[in-house]
């Protein structure tokens, strides 16, 4: 049986399938197609504030699944013979030669810098030259904060775009490490631990705690505090799959019914591990939950929910 594959991407741009033309894509909007065999997926960028490359790509049709190689498409398999291929295509022209954003200072003998050419990456070079520079590649929305400090006499850099990206860098024997990557929106550097904080859409404000021991940050404790609010009807089911991503157990399990009677930890194995989640491309009414792993394809569940009053009467896996 033929796959369905499915393109999207939130940069505008033309799709094509060899010679044929199927249509644009954007942030709405998707294409798709029954692939067979192999052939080629081209995307070429439509205008907008930052100029973006084209993709070409030869795509495999084997035992039923896409296959390709190509850093700028991932690709997610939504089960029942579906597939997405989400196109992120490389900036080319916001900047073509390095800018450096910010740079900060550590031990007085590391320099920290946030570069911006066609990605944001962290540079720690050790003045020193007793340990080798650090390079990491990160992902932000707007200019971060930045900051260094000490944490139980161990050096730790913390970049934060207060909207959904923080990272933590810890000096470690060898040189910096990337120690820690979430998704966050405050954060607060004392003495002897890092807090670190994540206010959810809806209000809900779920905290943790790092310590670092033996050079190794470690979680020491995890709260959460829930808006007590209510939310719209229309906004229910992503409250509630916020509640279950953040670990936020007590108000997700509040919108159940009587009739599902689950613990939390039943909640979450029957949903599945998911880092994020969106209205699914296929149904009304249902969510994709994705689970992002490193081995290039995404697993995707999906779910329908029905609401009887303000709870939440039946999820049904599609």
């Amino acid at each position: 049986m033929l796959p369905e594959i499915i393109i999207s991407c939130n940069k505008k741009g033309l799709i094509r399938i060899g010679d044929t033309l199927l249509g644009e894509v954007n942030e709405e909007n998707y294409q798709s197609f029954i692939g067979a065999g192999s052939f080629y997926l081209s995307y070429t960028p439509i205008s907008g504030k930052e100029v973006y490359a084209p993709i070409t790509v030869k795509v495999s049709v084997e035992n039923g699944v896409p296959i390709f190689e190509c850093p700028y498409i991932n690709i997610f398999n939504y089960k029942n013979n579906t597939f997405l291929m989400d196109l992120e295509p490389p900036c080319l022209a916001a900047h073509t030669l390095p800018v450096c954003l910010m740079y900060k200072r550590a031990e007085d003998r590391f320099i920290v810098s946030l570069i911006k050419q066609n990605c944001h990456y962290v540079v720690i070079e050790d003045e020193r030259k007793q340990l080798p520079d650090g390079f990491f590649i990160v992902q932000v929305h707007s200019t971060p904060l930045m900051d260094t400090g000490l944490i139980s006499d161990v050096s730790v850099v913390i970049l934060c775009d207060s909207k959904a990206h923080t990272y933590v860098f810890v000096k470690g024997e060898k040189g910096f490490y990337k120690a820690l990557a979430l998704e966050a929106d405050e954060y607060k550097i004392e003495k002897d631990k890092i807090t670190i904080k994540k206010t959810t859409s809806f209000g809900h404000v779920v905290t943790n705690i790092y310590g670092v021991k033996n050079k190794t940050l470690a979680l020491i404790d995890s709260n959460y505090e829930a808006n007590p609010l209510p939310v719209q009807k229309e906004n229910l089911i992503e409250d509630f799959l916020e509640c279950v991503k953040y670990g936020v157990e007590k108000k997700a399990l509040s919108y159940l019914s009587g009739d599902l009677q689950l613990s939390f930890s039943d909640l979450k194995e029957f949903l599945g591990e998911f880092s994020e989640f969106k209205t699914s491309p296929f149904e009304e009414n249902a969510y994709a939950l994705i689970n992002r792993s490193d081995d290039g394809v995404y697993l995707v569940n999906r779910f329908s929910f029905e609401i009887l009053g303000s709870k939440i009467d039946n999820i049904e896996e599609l």
